[in-house]
């Protein structure tokens, strides 16, 4: 089914984001769009946050117009190593059943996801946090049609002439330019269910000082000392 655009843009306004990041995040998550992180504020495209928004009807209504009018199974196969795919994936699975599509959930070991779903590719869904490095291209470079780590299966000439272009291109408003429409591509044909940029909640002793935030999945504790 997901071959079809129309069944991805379906789920896709099914699945209710905001909830996920209540239910899972105390509502302190960033609601995206995009593979994008907000972090990257030059480059991030804010435009796909508002792509989709929770519209059942809109969604049955593509469905109908692919064939799947009652809908059908599938099953999101997820590691096991960090507690909020589980519970995405399970209220991703109550906000399908609303459509009439049913969502079964196979919880494995990170070992076996990583074998049979990011190296295999054989699995039907998933839920999993991407990630990248500070360099924006590599946010998009697994998304490539001939990408080795683009476990996805998306394949678009036309996302992989324009991430060719933005490479080649020095002009750096050209470039970011080039960037933000990668990531309406991304958007408009629902590559992905791009869910949240998961709040980093951290509680500090009050007797430490120094920590600093960072955008990435860093801690630097070299810096943090009890207060004089």
């Amino acid at each position: 089914p997901f071959d079809d655009v129309r069944v991805r843009q379906a789920l896709y306004y099914a699945v209710d984001r905001q909830l996920i990041s209540d239910m899972l995040f105390g509502g302190q998550s960033h609601i995206i769009g995009t593979n994008m992180i907000p972090a990257a504020s030059k480059y991030y495209n804010t435009a796909t946050e508002t792509t989709y928004n929770v519209d059942l009807d809109k969604a049955k209504e593509l469905l109908k117009e692919a064939g799947y009018e009652n809908g059908f199974k599938f099953t999101i196969t997820v590691p096991n190593n960090y507690a909020p795919h589980a519970g995405t994936a399970q209220i991703i699975a109550e906000c399908l059943d609303k459509i009439g599509v049913t969502a079964e959930i196979n919880l494995v070991e990170f070992t076996t996801w990583y074998s049979d779903v990011y190296v295999g590719r054989d699995y039907e869904a998933t839920v999993v946090a991407v990630d990248g490095t500070l360099a924006p291209s590599s946010w998009f470079s697994k998304n490539l049609s001939t990408a080795s780590n683009n476990f996805t299966n998306y394949s678009n000439e036309e996302f992989d002439r324009i991430y060719q272009e933005a490479l080649a291109e020095t002009d750096l408003d050209a470039k970011v330019a080039y960037y933000k429409e990668l990531q309406q591509i991304l958007a408009d044909d629902a590559a992905s269910i791009y869910c949240q940029d998961p709040s980093n909640l951290l509680a500090i002793n009050s007797k430490l000082e120094g920590y600093e935030f960072y955008p990435i999945s860093a801690q630097d504790m070299s810096l943090v000392k009890f207060k004089d």
